[in-house]
């Protein structure tokens, strides 16, 4: 169908510009295709690597809390698009490692495990504060 088409190009489009490295255009192309096919899992996974690419703060800790947004829409993939779950798993086991230690986010005044955390900058969503398995 038309909307399918359109749908198409936007994911194409986003890949295209994960390629080039403007990741906020790569999400932005993405989520306009989750606008006409919400089941779409490919989008959310591309989000997420936009995400977990994304320099949001000088903080080294803190740098870390894109790669929880990212897991967040690589699970959202798996949930809407069963197709996309092996890859889905394979991205969050790449991307889980990177989260801080639970003695980073101990430490971090801004960081409480288990708690709401907003990522800042282009990525502007809210998370789940949490740390590696050791």
């Amino acid at each position: 169908t038309e909307d399918e088409d359109k749908a198409d190009y936007l994911y194409r489009m986003a890949t295209i510009y994960v390629s080039l490295n403007n990741l906020q255009q790569g999400a932005s192309y993405a989520y306009q295709a989750l606008e006409i096919a919400p089941e779409d899992g490919r989008c959310y996974l591309v989000i997420g690597i936009c995400y977990a690419g994304a320099k949001i703060y000088d903080d080294p800790i803190l740098a870390r809390s894109v790669f929880w947004v990212a897991c967040d829409m690589f699970a959202k993939a798996k949930q809407v698009d069963s197709s996309c779950s092996s890859d889905a798993n394979k991205l969050i086991a790449t991307y889980r490692q990177y989260f801080p230690s639970k003695e980073d986010v101990f430490f971090h005044r801004d960081l409480n495990e288990g708690s709401a955390f907003r990522v800042g900058g282009w990525v502007a969503r809210t998370t789940i504060c949490r740390s590696k398995a050791e």
